[in-house]
């Protein structure tokens, strides 16, 4: 038999799972809480449903959710060639329903039956000791399992033909009772007297509860009485508590308008009582504040234009040189003066070369009429000629004194020589030039100081028409000024303060008056009386009060309301009496006693047959032991090499050539074994159509070698058609998996 499909619609912790099962070798892993022992635990409930409370009620709370206190879910699994889904659902508290249906998916056939012992032809007790493993719990009931195992087993000896024998009494066996007990004579009084007692104890349950239903009713109903008193004097009493706070409210308002008439006379006397040249306003005190501002600026730039004044200084007024560049400028300028001076120096000079070369043509002239002139006319002529050159040379001597005469005066008027002159002039305009420049900056400073001054004496006059003020002095006026406005500024604070009070009387005045205007204070004062005094704390324990019994008068309400249709419906499910059904039980019992004497001696006469059976058959338990000793050599590398069992299951190992009892084995190797045993039971008991191994958290104790071998074997018995899931929170199981290539499927739960 092989798992296909599991699908948890709603099971323990597990909701909406959907798992897909391979052939073989399938690892689901997660972590710890994540659902793998309520899977394991799925698997069983799907085969044989929820165990009883009594026998094992830790499983069967784990089982249903915890919100819904329900188990739900289908498996499709594979049986000789056959695809079957099986489809389980149970619910409820203390009373659990269960339905079950068994579906032949080729044939759309519904199979009638247990599942596990339809499908498995064992019961709950050899699944769980053979096929399934649960957490720590490797070993085996021994109790459970060796009677079943010899139940189950036929006999060795094939010359007694036991089958037959056991046939014919089954034959009449199953006239009172089917070997899985649902069928029959004994099984029908049984279920019919089941039945009757259900109904006896529903209708038992039923006469209580009409009988308590009516009674709480009754109780209730005179609570509900005394709880609607509470409330009405509790409503009462508040409103007694509410008409105290309107009072109060007509107090409050009378004392808002005396003190909003107080405050505003307050206002008027003190805006009769201020003093100052301007109305006190905000504005005002900014303008003021203003205005003293703009005249710590300007006499701030007064004191920057005094300082630049005396930063320039004054220019001496009788600097020659400076004098004479003026006067240089006036005459023309340095290149005039200049031009007409070398023009006198060029002139010299050219009636200088002509008075040379007048002197030279003379003294010529004279030579040659003394040494060269031959006759007394030829020296005559050469001596005019030298004294016309002489004459010549004298006039050009006189005009070379002459332009050096002028060329000196105009240079003596600057006080300097020819070669000094142009230096000179050079000079004196820089000097000219600095003392024009020195000049313009201190006519521009004294502008700028005058500006200055009139704009103090305009800010001066600004600011004192603003403060009322008849002071001068600038320092004086500005602290008179800052008085001003921090005067301006208290008085203006103080006023809006007293027009908040203004506004926030005026506006809790009018919010009561609208309030109260409906309400006649004298009536109200008359209705109420002057004892009672109204607090906050006596209205919110009033409120308090009366909201605690107005929730208890609608609890007490809807609980008689649901009382009465509850024992309405009581009333109108009463049908037998419990009387009449026992009477009917006591009769089935008694059938039941006779025919239960009848079948107990049926099967004392098949066991007897069985008993001689066995007595001639052989031992299976070696045959078990032979095979769970061959997987176990090979999963411990021949260490142990034999398994001995006796008949009732005890485990013993061939350790060192010494039979070791599994109680003195360690923790993986009696795990080991054990697993090894199961494999083999699974085997003699089941044949070639083996059902799943389950195996939860089964190789924790093994060490790495050996869970490597457990694999290997587990892998080999793949061929044998073994399908195992191994459920694990650890990853080395997959890892050696893959290392070994052995082929699995992975599971996720987290």
């Amino acid at each position: 038999m092989k798992l296909i499909e599991l699908n948890i619609v709603e099971f323990g912790c597990l909701k909406d799972k959907h798992i897909t099962l391979d052939d073989g070798l399938n690892i689901i892993s997660g972590d710890n809480e994540s659902g793998k022992s309520t899977v394991m635990l799925f698997i069983k409930f799907m085969l044989y449903g929820l165990p009883r409370k009594t026998a094992k009620g830790t499983d069967r709370d784990r089982a249903l959710s915890f919100d819904g206190h329900r188990a739900a879910g289908t498996m499709t699994l594979e049986k000789e060639g056959r695809r079957i889904r099986i489809e389980r659902q149970a619910h409820g508290t203390s009373r659990i329903s269960e339905t079950l249906k068994i579906i032949d998916l080729d044939t759309g056939e519904q199979l009638n039956g247990e599942a596990g012992d339809l499908l498995l032809g064992v019961p709950c007790e050899i699944f769980e000791n053979s096929c399934s493993v649960a957490q720590m719990r490797t070993d085996i009931n021994k109790t459970q399992a060796a009677s079943a195992v010899e139940n189950l087993l036929a006999s060795a000896d094939e010359s007694i033909d036991v089958k037959k024998i056991c046939e014919r009494l089954d034959a009449v066996r199953k006239e009172y009772r089917l070997n899985k007990g649902e069928g029959g004579i004994l099984y029908r009084t049984e279920a019919e007297i089941s039945s009757l007692r259900i109904r006896q104890r529903e209708a038992t349950e039923k006469y209580l509860r009409h009988n308590q239903t009516a009674t709480r009713l009754e109780r209730r109903s005179k609570d509900l009485e005394v709880a609607k008193v509470s409330l009405a004097e509790a409503e009462e009493r508040l409103s007694t508590v509410r008409s105290a706070e309107v009072l109060s409210r007509f107090d409050v308002l009378s004392k808002n308008k005396d003190a909003l008439e107080e405050k505003r006379k307050e206002l008027t006397d003190m805006e009769a009582s201020f003093v100052g040249n301007t109305s006190p306003t905000r504005e005002n005190a900014a303008r003021i504040r203003g205005a003293a501002d703009t005249l710590r600026s300007e006499l701030n730039k007064l004191r920057d234009r005094e300082n630049e004044l005396d930063s320039i200084g004054t220019i001496p007024e009788d600097d020659a040189l400076a004098i004479a560049g003026e006067e240089l400028l006036s005459s023309g300028g340095k290149t005039a003066v200049m031009s007409e001076v070398r023009a006198y120096d060029k002139r010299a000079r050219a009636q200088r070369m002509a008075f040379i070369i007048m002197a030279a043509l003379s003294a010529i002239s004279v030579s040659i009429a003394i040494f060269l002139a031959n006759s007394f006319i030829l020296r005559i002529t050469v001596f005019s000629f030298a004294a016309v050159f002489a004459a010549a040379g004298i006039a050009f001597m006189a005009l070379y004194v002459s332009s050096g005469k002028k060329r000196d005066a105009r240079c003596e008027k600057f006080g300097k020589k020819y070669q000094e002159l142009e230096s000179h002039l050079d000079l004196c305009l820089e000097r000219a030039a600095l003392k024009r420049a020195s000049n313009e900056a201190l006519v521009a400073a004294k502008i700028r100081l005058a500006t200055a001054k009139e704009e103090v004496r305009a800010a001066t006059k600004w600011l004192s028409q603003l403060v009322g003020s008849k002071k001068e002095e600038p320092a004086l006026l500005l602290k008179e000024a800052q008085d001003a406005a921090e005067r301006t500024e208290r008085f203006c604070d103080t006023r809006d303060g007293i027009n908040k009070e203004i506004y926030m009387l005026e506006a809790l005045i009018d919010n009561d008056t609208r309030a109260l205007s409906d309400i006649d204070e004298a009536e109200l004062r008359r209705a109420v009386g002057e004892h009672t005094v109204y607090s906050a704390a006596a209205l919110s324990e009033a409120e308090r009060t009366v909201k605690f019994n107005r929730a208890k008068y609608e609890s007490l309400s809807n609980e008689v309301n649901a009382l009465k249709e509850t024992l309405a419906g009581l009333t109108a499910s009463l049908e037998q009496s419990p009387v009449e059904l026992a009477d009917r039980i006591s009769a089935l019992e008694e059938k039941l006693a006779r025919d239960t004497e009848f079948f107990d001696a049926l099967m004392l006469a098949k066991q007897s047959i069985e008993e001689a059976s066995m007595s001639m058959s052989g031992n299976v338990t070696p045959v078990i032991s032979r095979k769970a000793g061959e997987m176990l050599a090979q999963i411990s590398g021949g260490r142990h090499e034999s398994v001995q069992t006796t008949k009732n299951l005890d485990l013993s190992v061939e350790q060192d050539g010494f039979n070791v009892s599994s109680e003195l084995l360690s923790g993986g190797t009696r795990d080991a074994a054990y697993i090894c045993l199961r494999i083999s039971l699974m085997m003699r008991l089941f044949g070639e159509e083996l059902p799943p191994l389950l195996l939860d958290e089964a190789l924790c104790q093994l060490d790495d070698t050996r869970a490597r071998e457990m694999l290997e074997l587990l892998d080999k018995l793949r061929a044998l058609g073994l399908q195992t899931l191994l459920f694990t929170c650890h990853g080395r199981e997959q890892a050696f998996c893959n290392e070994m290539n052995v082929e699995a499927h992975c599971i996720s739960l987290s």
